[in-house]
């Protein structure tokens, strides 16, 4: 009988981290796709339901707290595990929440292939326990701005995708992401 492959979705912008992370995971045997901004990973988790989410915050076209958000609001990616990887630790307060749905924060500059590879493997069998991307509810301030923060992100997310769709803007996009 054979052992289902982990996918990994690893969305980071930076070649140094892509090449040293994704090497190990593969050398593990998990498959890793790679999106290099939240665009492009946001069109990916339309096409595949990885296992595990390696999230970089700071990304171009849709930073890693619209991509959080995109999990998060899609039914068939909430249960996802999420793993924050980033060199941001100043959170604005309003993300604050959001991130805590993540399974972990990881600073890159305190971590190493081998800590990741550990992190994964006990989100894998249960060590680490998996949180529910959802954002629990605040019943002590109004949800207005924040809702309306979140149905704007959404609603750009997905106007963003749908563009992406068209022929035209996706041979575009295509062609930009080569640079």
């Amino acid at each position: 009988m054979s052992e289902h492959v982990k996918t990994i979705l690893f969305v980071e912008d930076s070649e140094v981290e892509l090449l040293a992370y994704r090497t190990a995971m593969e050398r593990e045997g998990y498959c890793v796709h790679w999106a290099k901004d939240g665009l492009e990973a946001m069109r990916m988790l339309h096409n595949i339901i990885p296992d595990l989410v390696l999230l970089d915050l700071v990304l171009p076209r849709f930073d890693g707290v619209d991509v959080l958000k995109f999990i998060q609001a899609q039914t068939s990616l909430k249960t996802v595990p999420v793993i924050i990887f980033s060199t941001n630790s100043i959170i604005e307060s309003d993300d604050e929440v959001l991130l805590e749905g993540a399974t972990k924060r990881l600073l890159k500059s305190q971590c190493t292939p081998q800590i990741m590879l550990k992190t994964i493997k006990d989100i894998f069998t249960g060590k680490i326990a998996a949180k529910p991307a959802t954002k629990p509810a605040d019943k002590s301030q109004p949800h207005d701005n924040g809702d309306l923060r979140e149905r704007n992100t959404t609603q750009r997310a997905e106007a963003a995708l749908a563009d992406y769709q068209e022929p035209n803007t996706a041979q575009r996009a295509d062609a930009a992401m080569v640079d």
